[in-house]
C-alpha cells in the first residue's frame, strides 16, 4: 500500500473575474491535498480526493478610495476566504480611522510601500467560509478555466 504524502501548493493570478461579483486584482488559491505516491497526480480543483483543503484570497489594490475599494473586496467575500483592501501608507493611513467598519465586513485592510516593497498587515481577519457556495463554484471554475489555459501548449 502506498505512502500518504500531503502537499501545500499555491497559486497567484491577477485580475480573477467571477461573474456578478466583480474583478479581484489579485489573488492567491492555495490547496492541501493527501496524495498517495504510489498514484499519478493531477490537479482536480472539482475533486474531494485531491484538494482536502482550499483556501482562495481576494485582493483589491487602489491608489486612494479606500471606500470603494473597501466595497468591492467585500463582494469578494461571496466567492472567497478572505478579501482585503490593499492601499499606499497615506490611503491606508486615512482608511485606518475607519478600521472599526473593515472589522464588521470582516475585509482586511494592509498597506504597501512601493519604495521599499514592504506589505504592513493593519488587520487582517481569520479566513471563513465563503459567503455563497454558488460564487465559490464560478470562481473555482475560472481558476480551473485560467490554470487549464496554462497548461495547455
Amino acid at each position: 500500500m502506498g505512502e500518504l504524502q500531503q502537499r501545500q501548493r499555491s497559486l497567484p493570478a491577477r485580475e480573477l473575474r467571477v461573474e456578478g461579483f466583480g474583478i479581484a486584482d489579485f489573488i492567491w488559491f492555495s490547496w492541501q491535498s493527501n496524495e498517495n505516491k504510489d498514484e499519478g497526480s493531477g490537479l482536480g480543483l472539482h475533486s474531494a480526493k485531491c484538494s482536502e483543503k482550499r483556501t482562495l484570497l481576494a485582493f483589491e489594490l487602489k491608489m486612494l478610495d479606500w471606500r470603494k475599494a473597501l466595497g468591492q473586496a467585500y463582494r469578494y467575500r461571496y466567492f472567497a476566504d478572505g478579501a482585503f483592501v490593499v492601499l499606499p501608507p497615506r490611503a491606508a493611513e486615512k482608511a485606518k480611522q475607519f478600521l472599526s467598519t473593515f472589522k464588521v465586513l470582516e475585509t482586511g485592510l494592509w498597506s504597501f510601500d512601493r519604495t521599499d516593497s514592504v506589505i504592513n498587515e493593519i488587520y487582517t481577519p481569520r479566513t471563513k467560509k465563503p459567503l455563497s457556495e454558488s460564487a465559490r463554484a464560478r470562481a473555482m471554475a475560472a481558476i480551473s478555466h485560467r490554470l487549464k489555459a496554462q497548461l495547455t501548449p
